[in-house]
């Protein structure tokens, strides 16, 4: 695939873009677990430690304001399990909405007004942070 390609496809999660793109179908389940395999291998090499650290702020922060906290991603169920596990966040969120649990893959605001509804809130009430720049952003702000 091109990166075009690649980038068009964002959206599904994981084990669903490859369902959708392995050519030999028979491979499909070999092919997910050899994905997780090296997801879980190669986590570390995603993350840097320092942002991890800064969103830890703004989660602390938020935890002792008594906030309510929601994840929504247009990852895997599985794949946020293993990154939270990995990175110790959790305990932090009192929802968690991923790709696994809509019909509507992202733009689609599905997954933020399940959240939404989950934590009994509404948007007027919610602040909504999609990318680790604008966390970093707001936590600069809090220390």
């Amino acid at each position: 695939m091109t990166d075009k390609e690649i980038v068009k496809s964002f959206g599904p999660s994981e084990e669903r873009m490859i369902e959708k793109n392995l050519i030999n179908r028979a491979d499909t389940s070999e092919a997910i677990e050899m994905f997780y395999k090296l997801y879980l291998e190669q986590h570390d090499s995603f993350i840097s430690q320092k942002e991890i650290k800064q969103v830890l702020v703004l989660l602390d922060h938020l935890k002792r304001n008594q906030k309510k906290v929601g994840m929504v991603t247009g990852k895997g169920r599985r794949v946020l399990e293993m990154s939270l596990d990995k990175l110790g966040l959790g305990n932090y969120f009192d929802a968690m909405i991923t790709d696994d649990d809509v019909i509507n893959h992202k733009p689609d605001s599905e997954r933020l007004l399940k959240a939404l509804k989950i934590l009994n809130s509404n948007p007027e009430e919610a602040v909504f942070l999609e990318t680790v720049i604008q966390i970093l952003v707001l936590v600069k702000t809090l220390v």
